[in-house]
């Protein structure tokens, strides 16, 4: 809009330019075409006045050629103007400089006048005086003039009148034409510049709105790079995520100069424990406090990556040793402290060495298989990875697979451990205990698929069949013995599971068995994974009339308000624990507080694992219930357990 304005006010200033050029051109145009007549009178007077009326007309006729070439050449308005200013002086000096008729230097004069009053304003108002102001020089000079000679006289009023009147005419005019278009010009410029007011405020309205959208671009930018930093990062721990791990580290694999490196995966051995002991705030304070740490910790570690719940991936130079990772880890754990709260926090560690030919998802998967297999065997221990590692993978994997079609062909059945009264000697109950004869691989042993079953959800598959099977053979148990108990493993994920309850009065139903000849087992995890649904289930199974025992005791993190507020009737000590009473007064005296404390809290005891007779007498000395072992039967047949259930041991 500035630029628009711009060029109509030059476009006004050509115009008027040119309009002064025209009103100059024609007033010397007029002047040396009276002069003609003029010339024609004064033949009446000397050859003199001939010459001079003659020469005036040459003169004007220069002068008109010189305003239309530097109308041509100057193109410059301003400059234009100043030169016809300085033209028409010199032009009215010149004529009056050859003349010596005072009559012809006055109207010189007039017009020399004439002209100044039109450069400096072109108003009608100064027009009107300069034409009053001429229009009494001519009557005056007239006036005179007819007193000396006629012919001169009316020469002098019709030369200097005429031009006069025809100059004072085409002035009007243009002058007239003139102030139209100035009207017009000003109400174009009043609109242009109302215009250009919106424009401005328009302008300023965008300029705010291109701030505000500079703003929220610069805190998009901001939000953009936050979001790329969450998409590879962990939330909790800042630590990268497995997608951004995993692009830093195949970038990294790829490279022309590609340094071998090792990949530590650890996970936080009894993790669970930590979160349902102290709460999930503690536990996401300690994982903050390991990444923080090993993030720290530039020189030793490269890359962290937390890839699941408390399990962490971090590289380091192929030339750390061992030894100076698991130092480099045990350091790490030892300067968690938190405020009120005493931890030993340790970890199963497992290492993998990388190739150019394994890509990091594959040496991800060893270094946590090594890992998971420390875990299983000795926790908070570390290992490297071998093949024998990815061997037991496949063999996991193959039995992984076809789990699913063994429960299908009824590849799993159920063998039965005896309970023994460690009094009488006589057959309490048996524990079911689940086997598996594949068609495709043999005898496959509960320490393969069970723990592949619980790793993958299968468990809840093979413990409905375990059930189902076991109060079959608690029907048939009990039509010999009304006594009998028959005490079967719930695993953790089965007893969460939703169908559980259901399932449960179902094979009751269908088997017409009694509630009092089953029993359940379940282990610390059942209830320490999710306490208030593990509680709300068992004394569901309690109001049915199913006993609970407590399997493993002794072993785990076992709490004393988990005893007094889970509906458990019998503790089951564990084997590990039983195998050290021969040589360990430690844990002989800690057996004798385990079963005062059972027979106080009114639970009935049993020790699993059982081998020799010194096991047995020390046990019956410190006043447990029963026994269960290899000293009396290894797990029976069904049909065997049916013949045994009213048999007494003598040993």
């Amino acid at each position: 809009m500035k630029e628009l304005t711009k060029n109509l006010e030059n476009r006004y200033r050509q115009i008027r330019a040119n309009t002064i050029h025209d009103i100059y051109l024609l007033a010397v145009l007029i002047t040396y075409i009276v002069s003609v007549p003029t010339i024609i009178l004064s033949l009446y007077e000397t050859s003199y006045k001939v010459f001079l009326s003659v020469l005036f007309f040459f003169v004007s006729v220069f002068f008109h050629c010189i305003l239309i070439i530097i109308k041509k050449k100057v193109t410059n308005n301003e400059i234009r103007l100043k030169i016809y200013l300085a033209i028409s002086l010199f032009y009215v000096l010149l004529i009056s400089m050859i003349s010596v008729n005072k009559y012809l230097t006055t109207s010189g004069t007039a017009l020399f006048v004439f002209t100044v009053i039109v450069y400096l304003s072109m108003s009608k108002k100064h027009l009107t005086i300069q034409a009053i102001v001429s229009m009494a020089l001519i009557l005056f000079f007239s006036i005179r003039g007819v007193g000396h000679t006629i012919e001169f006289g009316l020469g002098y009023c019709f030369n200097i009148g005429g031009m006069f009147i025809l100059l004072n005419f085409s002035l009007f005019k243009g002058i007239q034409m003139y102030q139209e278009f100035e009207s017009i010009y000003q109400e174009q410029l009043k609109d242009i510049k109302a215009q250009n007011n919106e424009l401005l405020t328009l302008n300023e309205s965008y300029a705010t709105a291109e701030e505000e959208i500079r703003v929220q671009y610069e805190e998009l930018t901001r939000l953009n790079a936050d979001n790329v930093y969450r998409l590879s990062h962990d939330n909790l721990t800042e630590a990268l995520n497995w997608s951004g791990f995993a692009k830093v580290m195949e970038h990294t694999i790829k490279q022309q100069d590609y340094e071998p490196f090792r990949l530590v995966a650890f996970n936080i051995d009894n993790f669970r424990y930590i979160n349902n002991s102290f709460g999930y705030q503690v536990g996401d304070i300690i994982l903050k406090e390991i990444a923080s740490q090993l993030i720290n910790q530039k020189q030793q570690i490269n890359y962290l990556t937390r890839t699941d719940g408390d399990t962490f991936v971090f590289t380091v130079d192929k030339n750390m040793t061992d030894e100076a990772v698991e130092k480099a880890l045990k350091a790490v754990f030892m300067n968690i402290k938190i405020e009120n709260v005493e931890l030993q926090v340790k970890a199963s560690i497992g290492i993998a060495d990388s190739a150019k030919d394994i890509g990091i998802t594959e040496l991800v998967r060893n270094a946590e298989m090594v890992m998971q297999n420390v875990k299983e065997k000795d926790k908070g221990s570390l290992a490297v990875f071998e093949e024998v590692y990815y061997e037991k993978m496949q063999r996991h994997y193959k039995i992984f697979r076809m789990i699913s079609d063994a429960v299908k062909n009824n590849e799993f059945y159920n063998v039965y451990q005896p309970k023994v009264y460690i009094d009488s000697l006589g057959i309490e109950g048996y524990e079911a205990l689940v086997r598996w004869q594949s068609n495709e691989l043999g005898t496959v042993y509960p320490s393969e698929f069970i723990e592949v079953a619980e790793q993958t959800g299968q468990i809840v598959e093979i413990g409905y069949v375990v059930l189902k099977n076991a109060m079959d053979f608690a029907k048939k148990a009990a039509a010999e013995n009304e006594k009998i108990v028959i005490s079967i493993n719930i695993s953790p994920k089965q007893l969460l599971d939703s169908s559980f309850m259901e399932m449960i009065k179902h094979y009751i139903d269908i088997t017409n068995v009694s509630s009092k000849n089953i029993a359940f087992e379940i282990t610390e995890t059942a209830y320490i994974e999710n306490m208030i649904q593990a509680k709300e289930v068992l004394e569901e199974i309690r109001e049915l009339g199913i006993s609970i025992y407590l399997d493993d005791f002794g072993t785990g993190y076992s709490s004393l308000s988990y005893l007094y507020n889970l509906p458990i009737q019998v503790l089951k000590i564990d084997k590990a624990f039983v195998d050290i009473v021969r040589n360990s007064s430690e844990a002989k005296e800690l057996l004798k507080s385990i079963l005062i404390l059972s027979k106080g809290m009114h639970f009935v005891s049993i020790a699993e694992g059982v081998e020799e007779l010194e096991q047995v007498e020390i046990l019956k000395e410190y006043g447990c219930d029963m026994i269960q072992g290899y000293y009396f039967d290894k797990p029976l047949s069904e049909e065997d357990a049916l013949n045994k259930v009213n048999y007494s041991y003598v040993k």
